[in-house]
């Protein structure tokens, strides 16, 4: 059986989301939360190697980014609902739970854009943006957010 960790979430800042309380002090180790603990929740389990979790989020930010930067530019009904509903798989199965936690709240605050590609990929660069505002990174400028995530795939041939 595993432990769960109880989470705060204070929204007055936006993406200012994560505080773990003193009950949960206990069950940390250096600094980390133990693996075996669970956020409530949220599927997937605590992440507590922090170089795995910087190399996961790297990772999955590039995949982020270059999925929405190949978004379609004029989407049927049917492609929006499809990455608004994968967004949300997403972030409910993304295998770090506190992670999780937070990228899920984000969602329903900030709600996922799907109008267009170029619509798609700034509201996914403002996320991050958020997130990095929360971990005191920097900010990225998003003003070439589909010229920086051009995967070099190309358009289909005809």
């Amino acid at each position: 059986m595993s432990e769960v960790a109880s989470v705060q979430v204070d929204d007055t800042k936006g993406a200012k989301v994560q505080h773990i309380d003193d009950t949960s002090v206990k069950n940390q180790e250096h600094g980390k939360i133990k693996e075996d603990m669970h956020v409530a929740g949220v599927i997937m389990p605590s992440m507590p190697d922090q170089n795995s979790k910087k190399e996961l989020g790297n990772a999955s930010w590039k995949y982020f980014h270059t999925l929405l930067a190949r978004f379609p530019d004029e989407p049927t009904e049917d492609e929006r609902t499809k990455l608004k509903n994968f967004i949300q798989l997403y972030a409910e199965l993304y295998p770090c739970g506190e992670c999780s936690y937070h990228f899920v709240k984000m969602i329903k605050k900030f709600p996922v854009q799907t109008s267009s590609r170029k619509v798609a990929a700034l509201w996914g660069c403002d996320i991050h943006n958020k997130v990095n505002a929360y971990l005191k990174k920097d900010i990225y400028d998003c003003t070439t957010i589909l010229e920086d995530y051009d995967c070099g795939c190309g358009e289909p041939s005809q």
